[in-house]
């Protein structure tokens, strides 16, 4: 790109790397779409950063954050300017085992941190399924979810500070408020880092990141449940959510695709016959009974499915740490049929819409309605059922495809809002899903998106193409 800083100019003191290979390697995501950058750096602390911001607000040159490129909207890619990887940005600065409170910069491994709090007893709840892949900044940035969320809610719930540089160089930070009795002004202005939590880098570049924690559970079984079909699974979701007193910590949906997939590997089994699993995790606290927690459940289960006698209790942490990489490993086999279709202009088009859970039967039957437009497409169905946020991942091999499964996705997404659910629950708007955030807010709230935009970052360099 002309006039793009040259690697050793001496007004500024940062290291933009032009080498082709390296570029490559930070252009392209998880669902594998490319960008095009013209070059990469790789920040080691806040000053870099600000030097790359001064450099790209003089030069209006786009920039463009990312961490482990795990997005599956694009949000880490940009058809121009420069990459910042905040990946080496990776320190645990802090974590006060009395407080219950971690500092960490942007460039943590979400896995890093959760291991580290369960070694002192602890536990930061979200946990999106890449967590040994995607960073802390990147979390917040989306605001993503995980199974935990059912419980716990997603990552802007456990986020209690934030540093931020914004599109002129400035630093914000920000601390929540959140708790206290409140009267100043409209609710959306009172805690300001909440401006920033899914704001997917269109205001600014986080630096430092402040998260509550919590006392770890001593233990927790995982339930694996098999049925005959995905209705009757369905079912068992809706009632277990909308009549259960106590909530599972997560609930979750393996389809008959996704039970294909996992077929021949390590520690995978389903009864013959069966085509749908729901798995659900329920914490072990000192003070439970366990034997009443599993016969509540088997009660339930018992009216629900005939396999109710194959029901697999997971108790140990190898046991339950073998299940979740079967589970990890739904998503990496469709990440890599998309990446393979994209050679041939296909993609694997997955969606991202919530529903209320007295719904959720609903969209799955308006699906059945629309399926046959996706001919002999691969379709998986998976996730976090218990909060109203199944995946349909559908596997379109070439471009004619895609635009029918781009098709369907939309209509399932209109579906969505007319049963009173959202376009996103986790993954982020990005450019995939922009289109689709006009039908859920109203221009007013557009508008205040662009007027902050003009604020934060009147040159509009920051992640180009996200959200708006």
């Amino acid at each position: 790109m002309e006039g793009l800083l040259e690697v050793g100019d001496s007004n500024y003191n940062f290291r933009l790397i032009r080498d082709p290979d390296i570029i490559k390697a930070y252009s392209q995501d998880a669902l594998g779409i490319k960008g095009n950058f013209q070059g990469v750096v790789r920040p080691k602390g806040e000053e870099e950063i600000l030097e790359v911001i001064s450099y790209c607000h003089k030069t209006s040159t786009k920039l463009t954050p990312q961490g482990l490129r795990t997005s599956l909207t694009g949000a880490s890619m940009a058809d121009e300017g420069i990459a910042l990887c905040l990946e080496g940005m990776n320190r645990i600065i802090d974590l006060d085992e009395n407080a219950k409170v971690a500092y960490v910069e942007p460039g943590v491994p979400t896995g890093e941190l959760s291991i580290l709090c369960s070694s002192l007893g602890l536990m930061y709840p979200p946990d999106p399924t890449s967590q040994k892949e995607c960073t802390i900044g990147g979390n917040v940035a989306t605001n993503a979810s995980g199974s935990r969320s059912l419980k716990f809610g997603p990552t802007g719930n456990w986020v209690f500070y934030l540093r931020v540089i914004d599109g002129t160089g400035k630093i914000h930070e920000l601390y929540t408020k959140k708790g206290l009795k409140s009267a100043c002004g409209p609710s959306m202005f009172q805690n300001g880092l909440d401006l920033f939590v899914g704001s997917e880098g269109i205001f600014g570049i986080i630096t430092k990141i402040g998260l509550k924690l919590i006392e770890a559970p001593p233990d927790s079984i995982i339930f694996v449940v098999f049925f005959e079909d995905i209705y009757k699974a369905l079912e068992f979701v809706t009632h277990v959510i909308l009549h259960k007193r106590k909530l599972p910590t997560s609930m979750e949906l393996l389809d008959e695709y996704c039970m294909h997939l996992l077929e021949g590997k390590e520690g995978y089994y389903a009864p013959k016959d069966s085509r749908c699993i729901i798995y659900f995790e329920e914490d072990l606290w000192e003070d439970l009974n366990e034997d009443e927690i599993l016969e509540s459940w088997y009660g339930l289960i018992e009216k629900h499915t005939r396999f109710f006698e194959d029901t697999i209790l997971l108790k140990s942490h190898k046991q339950k740490e073998v299940f979740k990489k079967l589970r990890h490993s739904v998503p990496e086999a469709l990440n890599e049929q998309s990446i393979k279709a994209t050679k041939q202009g296909g993609l694997k088009i997955s969606t991202d819409w919530v529903v209320p859970i007295e719904n959720i039967i609903k969209i799955f039957q308006y699906f059945d309605e629309v399926r046959p437009m996706l001919k002999d497409m691969p379709v998986a169905r998976y996730g976090h059922i218990g909060s109203g946020h199944p995946h349909f991942n559908i596997i379109a091999r070439d471009h004619q495809e895609k635009e029918l499964a781009k098709e369907v996705e939309k209509r399932l997404i209109l579906k969505a809002l007319e049963l009173g659910g959202t376009v996103s629950g986790e993954h982020g708007i990005g450019k995939l899903k922009k289109a689709y955030l006009g039908l859920m807010y109203p221009e007013a709230t557009i508008n205040i998106l662009k007027s902050v935009k003009n604020m934060m970052d009147p040159k509009w360099i920051l992640s180009p193409g996200n959200i708006i």
